[in-house]
């Protein structure tokens, strides 16, 4: 069986990929914002937000979006290129691209989706007649010809059948042959799989009536087969040769059939185009229901037709049903239209209406799901509900209630508060022999979990900050100084007994922000001011001279830190983030408590460039948490993950109305995130800037 060109049959698949990706939004320049001096004294109403832009799905999202379309434990995203990484984000449109690598990846990923989509689990075993003349079929070396419905062979050579196992198991594979003996008194042949290697038989049959069957059993593994007829020598002396003839072959089993599920098939093919009468009938009725979820949003007739036509290519070139619908499936998801988060274009006049129903469950699901819209949303788009306000308030209060709101957790706090860096830690295990791959695991679980509890919860946003509750498990219990059994679950439990508030006490945080031989003030201080209140620590210098070494004089951290700023060009910027860092040092480079460093007693104390004197982990947490700075900021990062941009200069009003619960320290996150959803910037179409 040939392989198709995906671009060739696919039009409505590959081609329109230029015509999609033309209707991107252009980024804001710095000179056309339409904002003013006053741009925050205007009322955020009056101030039509910009054009959210067309991006992409992150891994993430397209791994979330294909398991809930289809059922699927395939995750084909692991082998995308890795997502550029803007403002903090993976689903910043400024930093996205469509790289040829990304296209291919694509269709690679559709083509394993749809296959298996389409893959119909046995209830028995099959008894299945082959052919041994087709398109498929291949011969090697040997002089041949067909005639109706029978291979001769002439001289030695293989014929070549392919045959697609469904199952793993043991079958019985046959050939129905006959020979000119041509003075011998039997002809040798080999039959068997290309894969297993074929058995010796002779053949004495003498024509298409006493033709006889020769078999051989065997195991065979999902996928394509070859089964495999040659005739091994066609003389038995040099005045004298003979030919095999073939005219059937047959697969029998698996005998051990063991009987499966396949969710994607179950959940997708309501009929299977393989079994029906009308395969072109059942190929519309399945596409009419999928496309929709697929593309997550209503289709036209015409839409269908044009995958309809994919499928008739295939069937047209000879081909089963059953890869005609493959290849129909593969050209709805190597679409843009679900690969991409489709933006609609500005009205001509400049104005921002309000996207459609179905646009606003997409922007709502992806940003508290990180996944397509499931069956309450696309009934709320279908009855024109969900742009009510109320309707959105309540949508979000039933998201954040899912357990797929743990995507929140994952992509959001995952970036902005470095659970996915947990992976990429690597702790001397020398210096830190209590570190490995459980504790590892209960880190980043940690995290998560105790996320979630701060997005669930009705507390305001400083509790981020200030709360002394984590969750922990017996792996991690060691390193916060809890008495629990090894393989005691996740709970919430009190941490306050070592001083440990909030994230900053994090032992996945501390032990990110730590470099593998030692803590590092430096690290953690630049993570605080830029991720909690967003301000940048600025760029080194060149030629900034390396963290100097311990030695009798430095021994401790700090000691060694005080070193490293004497330096003129290095004190500026360690002004501000040496104190924030330092008041972390209590905890060790994997977030354990400690009173010493190198023998000396640990000291915790500074002073922000403000003249606040900070001491200690529990002092930080508490200036920060009243510093309006940092609800402002866990805003901006809220804003531009729901965006998939950053806030620019005409948001500046829009911003300052959606802190003010959150500046009061009264706003919780399911507040503000009510707050953006109904916001126009979050339900109009936008204008470009």
């Amino acid at each position: 069986m040939r392989p198709f060109n995906l671009r060739r049959v696919c039009g409505l698949a590959v081609c329109a990929w230029g015509l999609a990706c033309s209707d991107q939004g252009a980024k804001p320049s710095d000179t056309d914002q339409g904002a003013t001096e006053d741009t925050d004294q205007v009322d955020a109403a009056s101030v039509a937000p910009t054009r959210r832009a067309l991006r992409h799905l992150s891994r993430a999202e397209y791994n979330r979006t294909v398991a809930d379309l289809t059922g699927t434990r395939l995750q084909p995203a692991n082998d995308f290129p890795a997502d550029d990484v803007t403002d903090g984000f993976d689903v910043v449109a400024e930093g996205l691209s469509l790289s040829p690598l990304l296209i291919e990846a694509y269709d690679q990923a559709a083509a394993a989706l749809a296959g298996e989509i389409v893959d119909r689990p046995l209830d028995a075993a099959l008894d299945v007649t082959l052919s041994p003349v087709g398109r498929d079929v291949t011969v090697e070396s040997a002089d041949h010809a067909a005639v109706g419905g029978t291979m001769a062979l002439f001289t030695a050579g293989a014929l070549r059948v392919p045959y697609d196992v469904l199952e793993n198991g043991s079958y019985v594979v046959s050939a129905r042959v006959w020979t000119d003996l041509a003075g011998g008194v039997s002809t040798p042949a080999l039959f068997g799989t290309t894969e297993s290697g074929p058995r010796r038989f002779a053949v004495t049959a003498t024509s298409a009536a006493t033709a006889e069957w020769i078999q051989v059993g065997l195991r065979l593994t999902r996928g394509r087969a070859q089964l495999e007829l040659a005739l091994e020598s066609d003389a038995v002396d040099a005045s004298a040769d003979r030919t095999l003839y073939v005219d059937a072959l047959r697969v029998q089993g698996p005998s051990d059939l063991a009987v499966r599920t396949n969710t994607p098939h179950d959940r997708v093919m309501s009929c299977d185009p393989e079994l029906d009468p009308d395969p072109r009938a059942c190929a519309q009725e399945v596409l009419t229901a999928f496309v929709p979820r697929a593309w997550r949003r209503p289709v036209e007739p015409s839409e269908i037709d044009r995958l309809l036509e994919v499928f008739d290519t295939v069937i047209a070139d000879g081909d089963p049903p059953r890869l005609a619908m493959d290849y129909a499936l593969r050209a709805v998801l190597s679409s843009p239209y679900f690969v991409m988060l489709v933006a609609p274009a500005p009205v001509g006049d400049g104005s921002s209406p309000v996207v459609d129903d179905f646009t606003l469950a997409s922007r709502l699901s992806y940003l508290l799901w990180s996944s397509m819209p499931d069956d309450e949303l696309f009934g709320l788009a279908e009855r024109g509900e969900l742009h009510q306000p109320d309707v959105l308030g309540a949508q979000v209060e039933r998201m954040m209630r899912s357990e797929k709101a743990s995507a929140m957790a994952e992509d959001f706090a995952g970036q902005w508060l470095l659970g996915r860096a947990v992976d990429r830690a690597g702790p001397d295990s020398i210096i830190y022999p209590r570190f490995d791959e459980s504790v590892r695991a209960s880190m980043k679980e940690s995290m998560r979990l105790s996320f979630m509890d701060r997005l669930r919860a009705a507390a305001p946003v400083t509790d981020l900050l200030l709360s002394t509750r984590m969750q922990v498990d017996g792996a991690l219990a060691p390193l916060i100084g809890i008495d629990l059994p090894p393989f005691e679950p996740f709970a919430d439990r009190d941490v306050s007994a070592e001083g440990r508030y909030g994230w900053l006490s994090m032992p996945g945080l501390l032990t990110v922000t730590s470099v593998p031989t030692r803590t590092s003030p430096v690290r953690r201080g630049a993570w605080v001011l830029s991720n909690l209140m967003c301000t940048s620590p600025g760029t080194p210098p060149p030629g900034v001279p390396g963290f100097p070494d311990a030695s009798p004089d430095a021994a401790t951290v700090r000691e060694r830190l005080e070193q490293h700023r004497q330096d003129p060009a290095c004190a500026s910027c360690h002004d501000a983030i040496d104190p924030l860092g330092l008041a972390l040092e209590n905890f060790d480079g994997i977030g354990a408590w400690r009173d010493q460093d190198n023998g000396e007693p640990i000291d915790a104390s500074g002073q922000l460039p403000n003249g606040t004197a900070v001491n200690g982990a529990a002092d930080l947490a508490h200036v920060l948490g009243s510093d309006p700075t940092f609800g402002r900021c866990v805003v901006k990062k809220l804003f531009t993950y729901t965006h998939g941009r950053a806030p620019d200069d005409a948001d500046r009003a829009r911003l300052n109305l959606l802190t003010d619960g959150a500046l009061a320290g009264q706003a919780s996150f399911s507040d503000i995130l009510v707050r953006l959803v109904t916001d126009d910037a979050f339900m109009q179409v936008g204008v470009e800037r």
